[in-house]
Order: structure tokens, then sequence, then C-alpha cells
């Protein structure tokens, strides 16, 4: 399964926050939008006129799983929010307090 933004496997394929910092603050601040105004819509206003990048992972070709930044589009911000990406019962599992928080939020 491809997982949300913000999200990685580790060897043991457990799921986890990506430990890229930048990543983890950009979808902390989609969640953080979000809940401030209750729309995708105003969140990738609030993105585009703040100037903020949103991170992508290559899917396909040589550079499959590279980090590329680009300007966040509406399906960047529902994806994350998305209860049924199949990621609540992993997540909720973890003892990682932060991963229980992504999906609180969402």
């Amino acid at each position: 399964m491809t997982l949300p933004i913000g999200f990685v496997y580790t060897e043991t394929d457990t799921v986890v926050l990506d430990p890229d910092l930048q990543v983890q603050a950009s979808v902390h601040e989609v969640f953080r939008s979000f809940a401030h105004t209750g729309s995708a819509f105003t969140t990738v206003r609030h993105f585009r006129q703040q100037q903020l990048l949103f991170p992508c992972r290559l899917r396909r070709g040589a550079h499959r799983g590279e980090l590329v930044w680009a300007e966040i589009e509406h399906h960047d911000v529902l994806r994350p929010l998305d209860p049924l990406q199949g990621l609540a019962a992993p997540v909720i599992a973890s003892r990682d307090r932060e991963l229980q928080l992504y999906v609180a939020l969402a």
C-alpha cells in the first residue's frame, strides 16, 4: 500500500512518521490549516499565499522514492485526512504519540 506523504515504512514494514523534519512540518501545517479553516481549498490557498511547497515522493521511474517539493494541490490536502487510507489500525496500535496525533487530527 502506498502511504500518504508524511509516513514511511521501516525495514520491518512498520508505518512511522517520515524522518525528514521538513516533511513533518509541512504535513503538520496541512493539519493545522485544515483544523483552523475546515476547508481543503482554503488550506491550498494558504499554502500558495505563503509560497509554501508540499513534499511528494516520486512513484515511478529512475528516481522512484525520491522526495520532491511542489505547489500543493487539493488532493494533497485530502489524502492525509482520508480515514479510509487503512492507516488507522497500525497507527493507533503504535505507541508513538506523534502517530496517534496524526490519526486524531484526521
